[in-house]
């Protein structure tokens, strides 16, 4: 039995005596399917473990290439609404309200985690807002690039134009 998992990237592979668990990353994952390519193997536990990285590694580039097909569908759509209306987007705002200190984008209140929009010199940017709550702390805008695993975070420094997503909107 072998199991492939993307976040914890385990697999388990059996063998006739039990079963053997190891944990790998995906680059050991290649090294050992690069390696086994090359040799001529004669143990079963050997072969499997070689199996169980092929499959792993075959997993991942089949997932991160859906997710790059995704991600360009998703940002062709989004240029196609940006072009329809212009927007020159806000500058976020500190406000205190009855909770504390607020950010607020064009008079709404932001929420850690609301869905927004950076301008950058090439065009709109969508991410999502997160903050501590605690000034001077600035904000971080979290987004996603294609073929990047981990979310990268921009500080929203003081100017920074942002747009709600319902000002793309007809």
């Amino acid at each position: 039995m072998q199991e492939a998992g993307t976040d914890a990237q385990v697999l388990a592979v059996s063998t006739q005596k039990g079963s053997l668990t190891m944990t790998l990353t995906i680059e050991d994952a290649l090294n050992i399917v690069g390696l086994a390519t090359q040799t001529e193997i004669a143990d079963v536990d050997v072969r499997r473990l070689q199996h169980a990285s092929a499959c792993l590694a075959r997993y991942v580039l089949d997932h991160q290439q859906d997710h790059e097909r995704a991600y360009a569908r998703g940002m062709a759509a989004a240029q196609r609404r940006l072009t329809k209306r212009h927007v020159t987007g806000h500058a976020l705002l500190l406000t205190t309200d009855a909770g504390g200190f607020r950010h607020r984008l064009a008079r709404r209140p932001v929420h850690a985690g609301t869905g927004l929009w950076l301008l950058t010199p090439i065009g709109w940017l969508p991410g999502r807002y997160e903050w501590n709550w605690r000034p001077p702390a600035l904000p971080g805008f979290h987004f996603s690039l294609p073929g990047v695993s981990e979310e990268m975070v921009l500080p929203l420094v003081p100017g920074a134009r942002l747009a709600w997503p319902d000002e793309f909107d007809e």
